[in-house]
C-alpha cells in the first residue's frame, strides 16, 4: 500500500473537485436543476476535462459511491469485519450528505440504486466463492440478494433523514439485521480501530482506481 504523503494522482483529484463542486451545488438548488456547465464553473474544469472523466452528472455519484464500496463494504469478509466495512464506507459517504441526501430524491436514482444493489451482491457472491472458499447454496444466494436489498434500502433512509443515527450505532444496528448463515461465514476478520486504519484503507482504495 502506498504511503499517507504519497501525492493524489492528478486525475483522482480532478475527480474529487467535480465531486465536491457537486455536493456544494446540491447544498443550494435542487439536484435536477443542476447542470454540467455549473459544476464545471464550480470545480474550475472545462467541460472536455469532466466529459474525460464522467459521461453525465450521475456517473458522479456512482463513481464516488463505488470508491466508497470498494474502502468499506467490499472488503467484508476479506481484510474488514461487517462492522468495520459499513463504517468506513459510511464515514466516507458522511462527507457528502448534500449529495447522497438530495441525488436520492432525483428521477434517475432508481436506476444507481439498482445498479449498486447488483454491484453489491456480485461483490458477496466474489467474497463468498473466492476469498472464502465456500460453497454458493440456494439458501446463501438468497441471504446476499437480500442483503443487498437490505442496505440500499436503508441507506436511502439514511440519508433521506428518516433515521437520525451516529455512524456507529447505525451500522451497528444494520449489521445485527444481516442473515446470520451470510454473517458468520464472512465476519471472519478481527474487528480493528482507529482513524490510521481508515484512512489507510481508504488511500489504498484511491490507488486502486
Amino acid at each position: 500500500m502506498k504511503g499517507k504523503s504519497e501525492a493524489i494522482p492528478a486525475g483522482l483529484s480532478t475527480k474529487m473537485r467535480i465531486v465536491s463542486a457537486l455536493d456544494e451545488l446540491v447544498g443550494e438548488k435542487d439536484y435536477e436543476k443542476i447542470h454540467v456547465s455549473e459544476i464545471c464553473e464550480r470545480a474550475g474544469v472545462s467541460r472536455s476535462t469532466f466529459y474525460h472523466h464522467f459521461e453525465d452528472k450521475n456517473a458522479i455519484l456512482q463513481w464516488h459511491s463505488v470508491i466508497a464500496y470498494k474502502a468499506g463494504i467490499d472488503e467484508i469478509g476479506r481484510t474488514l469485519n461487517w462492522v468495520q466495512g459499513h463504517m468506513v464506507t459510511s464515514q466516507f459517504l458522511s462527507r457528502y450528505t448534500n449529495l447522497y441526501r438530495d441525488s436520492g430524491r432525483g428521477r434517475d436514482y432508481g436506476n444507481v440504486r439498482q445498479f449498486f444493489t447488483r454491484y453489491r451482491a456480485e461483490t458477496l457472491r466474489e467474497t463468498v466463492t473466492d476469498y472464502i472458499g465456500a460453497e454458493l447454496t440456494d439458501e446463501i444466494e438468497f441471504q446476499i440478494k437480500a442483503t443487498a436489498v437490505l442496505e440500499a434500502a436503508m441507506a436511502d433512509e439514511r440519508y433521506n433523514d428518516k433515521i437520525e443515527l451516529d455512524i456507529e450505532t447505525y451500522c451497528r444496528r444494520l449489521v445485527r439485521c444481516i442473515p446470520r448463515e451470510l454473517y458468520e461465514l464472512t465476519n471472519n476478520v478481527p474487528e480493528q480501530s482507529g482513524d490510521d486504519l481508515t484512512l489507510a484503507i481508504m488511500l489504498d482504495a484511491f490507488f486502486k482506481l
